[in-house]
């Protein structure tokens, strides 16, 4: 049995929260590009390819470098 739920959340969006969205969509199109340039289809190799860079040049949190 599946059970699902829904919850309406607003955020605020405090400069802290515009900035990390603005990063996270850098950094996916950066990872993006290393995929499509290393011709990477498997989510776990491209994980090793471009995680520490993440990290580094984008300031994302763990959690979100992994997603």
């Amino acid at each position: 049995m599946i059970c699902r739920a829904v919850a309406k959340v607003k955020i605020v969006a405090t400069p802290e929260v515009v900035a990390t969205v603005k990063a996270y969509c850098k950094a996916l199109q950066f990872c993006t590009n290393a995929a499509w340039d290393n011709k990477i289809r498997n989510n776990v190799k491209l994980h090793y390819v471009v995680y520490r860079e993440l990290r580094e040049a984008y300031k994302l949190p763990a959690q979100l470098a992994v997603a």
